[in-house]
């Protein structure tokens, strides 16, 4: 069975999902079937304003949130 990435429907201001070393970075992607593909999605990140992370993965061990923002899509399946 064929997937498709909806990442090109992410607007190109909010098309990241992380920072790495002050580069925006599209990591986190939504795979969806053909039939969702045509049920005129919506995707988007939201925007969020992200810290920038760096090679230790033990920099923000404690810090509260996450250094990802959420990828979101809406469907229309009426």
């Amino acid at each position: 069975m064929r997937l498709w990435n909806l990442a090109p429907l992410i607007p190109e201001a909010h098309r990241f999902t992380r920072v790495f070393n002050g580069r925006r970075e599209l990591i986190d992607h939504i795979l969806v079937s053909h039939r969702l593909v045509h049920a005129s999605p919506q995707v988007d990140t939201g925007g969020a304003e992200l810290p920038s992370i760096g090679s230790d993965p033990g920099a923000r061990r404690d810090q509260p949130a996450s250094d990802h923002a959420p990828l979101v899509a809406k469907f229309d399946l009426a």
